[in-house]
């Protein structure tokens, strides 16, 4: 059964007004950009993990070690790869607004709970502020990506990189409210464990505020995703059970992927009928499986990085305030990248585009560790070029996905493909496990990543 929301929106804004339709198709980008701001709250949990494990380490909730607190944030990329692959079932049977609804409702819930599983156990908050808001995050993460590359078909990398650059923008905002509010006097960590090289706060005026901090986020997260929703709707006349639609675009895009477009004659142009590839068919695709396995290498690094850039900062930065500057503008980079990357990959290939993502990353997190010998200046240079390179991912991979698998069935092929971040968890865990990563060991730690990638 069709989207409601087709019905409404065909009444209202009819196809035979273009200016009208760009205009709509504008409202939906931005509806899209508030909802993926809040889930740029990922982001920040490189500068929150200092607050949330010095306070569960000082008030005895659990030993764990920052190395340790990274499976939170694995736990919440598990969510999303579960839970995006049934964000799309939601949307083909409710429509765009009620599963994204549902997404952003998990994300706020989770963030918010934490404020009484942070005083229970660690496995506590792994389950609410890790896994339950990636929940969240994945049934409503590429929902609003979907409704904007609809809306915008012959711009599908720039669509989708102004989308989810609202993630990369969320950070820089979400960063300095965290900081403002825990540390407003802007105090060094002073704790420091016998064979460590790691700093935790102590002061109990910070670790007091870590709890009420959770709330705060949660409300302003569900108050930005409720406009977002709102915005959420199809094109005029849209369908879910299309087989086949005719787009100018040009072959080349799919360039190392996969063929799967008839050129016909038309002139001096190119159209090419594209063929929809449902979740069965793409799973039988050596392109599906090329593409898997390029983001599961690269969410690795992505997780790792993020998630302890600050901890290794506090070991030669003392200045907290400094840090959460970083983090913030670290996060314009995450977000400029995703639509810089975007445009290129339209301008170039997705190929190319992607190879110089990776190589970009790899260089710069391996040389991370130097950056102590440039003091504030190279740290701060070298992680913003860290969140500027990785960002490329988030937008040129959506992109080829609707381009090698179509749009109609697009929530749910994306979904399946970001099935890869379920693997970050394991594996995480299990480096762990085996010793791979270290507590108060951090350069040799983003080395070790770095090669992985």
């Amino acid at each position: 059964m069709a989207d409601q929301s087709t019905n409404d929106t065909t009444a209202l804004y009819p196809s035979s007004i273009p200016g009208n339709r760009k205009r709509r198709g504008a409202l939906v980008v931005i509806g899209g950009i508030l909802i993926h701001l809040t889930f740029g709250s990922t982001y920040t949990f490189g500068n929150m993990t200092p607050y949330i494990t010095s306070y569960m380490r000082v008030n005895g909730v659990s030993d764990v070690s920052y190395a340790v607190s990274t499976w939170i944030i694995s736990a919440e990329a598990t969510g999303e790869g579960l839970a995006m692959f049934l964000g799309g079932l939601l949307e083909r049977r409710f429509g765009p607004r009620v599963a994204t609804f549902i997404g952003c409702f998990i994300f706020s819930a989770g963030v918010s709970i934490a404020y009484f599983t942070i005083n229970a156990s660690f496995g506590a908050i792994l389950v609410t502020y890790g896994l339950m808001s990636g929940l969240g995050k994945g049934f409503g993460y590429a929902v609003p990506l979907a409704c904007a590359m609809r809306w915008f078909p012959d711009r599908k990398g720039l669509v989708s990189g102004l989308v989810v650059g609202g993630i990369g923008g969320g950070a820089f905002i979400f960063d300095q409210i965290q900081t403002a509010y825990v540390n407003p006097l802007n105090k060094k960590p002073e704790l420091q464990y016998k064979g460590e090289s790691d700093r935790y706060f102590n002061q109990k005026d910070i670790l007091s505020r870590v709890p009420i901090c959770f709330l705060m986020l949660g409300g302003l997260y569900a108050c930005l995703q409720i406009i977002g929703v709102i915005m959420m709707t199809n094109p005029p006349g849209y369908t879910y059970y299309e087989e086949e639609i005719s787009v100018k675009e040009s072959v080349d895009k799919l360039e190392g992927v996969v063929s799967i477009n008839r050129e016909l004659s038309k002139g001096d142009h190119r159209e090419t009928v594209q063929r929809e590839f449902k979740p069965s068919a793409m799973l039988k695709t050596w392109a599906f499986y090329n593409l898997w396995l390029m983001l599961l290498s690269i969410e690795q690094a992505i997780v790792f990085v993020s998630s302890l850039w600050k901890a290794y900062g506090q070991t030669f930065i003392h200045d907290d305030r400094f840090l959460a500057y970083v983090g913030a503008f670290s996060s314009v980079g995450n977000a400029a990248g995703r639509v810089l990357w975007g445009y290129i990959g339209d301008k170039t290939s997705f190929k190319v585009a992607q190879l110089s993502v990776c190589t970009s990353l790899a260089v710069f997190i391996l040389t991370l560790v130097f950056t102590p010998f440039g003091g504030k200046p190279f740290f701060f240079i070298w992680v913003f070029l860290i969140f500027l390179s990785f960002s490329g991912t988030f937008s040129l991979l959506p992109a080829e996905t609707a381009r090698a698998f179509g749009s109609k069935y697009y929530t749910i092929n994306y979904g399946l493909m970001c099935s890869a971040d379920v693997k970050t968890f394991v594996s995480t865990v299990w480096q762990q496990d085996k010793g791979f990563f270290w507590s108060g060991r951090l350069p040799h730690e983003f080395i070790l990543a770095a090669v992985l990638h």
